[in-house]
Order: C-alpha cells, then structure tokens, then sequence
C-alpha cells in the first residue's frame, strides 16, 4: 500500500526554521565581493521586471532581500521597507548610505506588519517562504504593483520548500506574468 503523507503546519514551519539557518549564512569574504556579486544579479532582475535604478520617489517593500537588499542598489527613493527575519551586518552597510530612510523587519513576510507602498519586490523568495499564495495575496492588498522574478520548477531541498511552476504565477498574476527561459 501507498502511505500519503500530508505536511502539516508544523512541517512547513519547521522546514521554514531550518531553511532560515542555511539562508543566513553568506559565502562572501567581503562585504565588496558580496555587493559587487549581487549588483549583477539584481541587474538582471531590474531588467527583466521593468525597475529603473532612478526610483522617482517611489516607496518600496522589498521581501526576502538576503544580506544585500536590491533597494539599495536604486536612489530617489521615498522610502522602503525590507522584510527578512535574518539579521547581517551587511543589511546594515547596505542601508547606511541609502539615500531614503530603510526600515529592516526582522521577521517572516507572512507574519510581519506591512503598510501601503508604491510597489513590492519578491526576487527568489517564494519557494522559501511558508505560503506563496497567501504572501502574494497579502502583498495585493498593500501595494498596486507587485514585481518579482522567480526560479520555476526547481525541485524542493533543504532550503527550498515549494515547486513552483508558471501556471501558479499566472493564476496569482494573469496575463502579465513573462516566462524567461
């Protein structure tokens, strides 16, 4: 007989934590090696999903920016908010000689305390959170533009929890979700 096992809350919840421990560590030997990297990466991140480094006075809630925040990487902000429950000093170097004031929630997005903003930035996050669907639900309500690149179809792991495919995005964000291959 074939046992179906079900996850639980719980199960979530304790992959959650464990993924939360392996995510925090940073493989950078400087704080320069780790910015350089990421300024890439969010390169191709901006390019694909229409942000312009010049912001215009934009608010922004980034979710699960990791030690190197991609607000960072902009100016002419009005203002962001990065929710992440790890705590890094490089955060803290990142966000010092931002040009708008950065408020840091050290805590998971689907339990944090949001406001309305401009825009909300999910780069590589959904896999690792506890509930995509109820976070992009939540993140609807705060903002009328959600922009977000993510990995599709990657097997889940230790810090991976769900598999995500295109037709869960485009269930959430219909028409205008664009697949990169």
């Amino acid at each position: 007989k074939t046992k179906i096992i079900v996850p639980t809350d719980i199960d979530i919840k304790s992959k959650w934590q464990r993924a939360q421990i392996l995510s925090s560590h940073c493989d950078f030997d400087s704080y320069e090696a780790g910015r350089d990297h990421y300024r890439k990466t969010y390169s191709k991140y901006f390019e694909y999903t229409g942000i312009s480094s010049d912001l215009n006075g934009i608010s922004v809630l980034e979710i699960g920016c990791g030690h190197f925040p991609g607000v960072t990487y902009c100016c002419n902000s009005k203002g962001a908010i990065i929710v992440d429950p790890i705590d890094s000093v490089y955060i803290e170097k990142c966000t010092k000689d931002f040009d708008a004031t950065i408020v840091h929630i050290r805590e998971a997005a689907e339990s944090a305390e949001f406001r309305n903003v401009d825009e909300i930035w999910i780069f590589n996050v959904l896999s690792h959170v506890e509930d995509p669907s109820k976070l992009i639900e939540k993140c609807k309500s705060f903002a009328r533009i959600i922009r977000f690149f993510e990995p599709i179809n990657i097997p889940k792991g230790e810090s991976t929890l769900h598999s995500l495919n295109l037709d869960f995005f485009k269930t959430h964000f219909g028409d205008c979700v664009k697949h990169y291959p």
